[in-house]
């Protein structure tokens, strides 16, 4: 069983989700998501976009305002050192209009980087 303050007690089986298993029965509850990451890649609003795959692949929405912190918290220098990574987020999975399944990140506490050779 896994704890989360503020959000509930759940079985890990339940709460833990690879990138690459999401469905959308997921969205719009609180999961830990965790795969490897195949992109970064800023858009025009200085949003950072941590992708793990195509469209039907689940990526990580980091807003300009977080991506400074991010970069200093795990010492990367380049977008491009993020690509090969391995990430596990706590959020809510949402679906766009296009079918792109993405999760925002609101807190840095809420995000951790693995940058060891897989």
């Amino acid at each position: 069983m896994v704890d989360v303050a503020g959000f509930g007690t759940f079985a890990v089986a339940d709460f833990f989700v690879s990138f690459d298993a999401t469905t959308p029965m997921h969205s719009y509850k609180l999961n830990g998501f965790f795969g490897q990451l195949v992109s970064a890649q800023f858009d025009h609003a200085n949003t950072l976009w941590l992708n793990s795959g195509g469209q039907a692949n689940l990526s990580i929405c980091v807003p300009g305002q977080h991506v400074a912190d991010l970069f200093s918290r795990f010492g990367i220098s380049d977008k491009e050192q993020l690509t090969g990574t391995r990430v596990l987020v706590f959020g809510v999975m949402q679906i766009s209009q296009t079918g792109k399944r993405y999760v925002v990140l609101g807190d840095l506490n809420h995000i951790t980087i693995d940058f060891a050779p897989g």
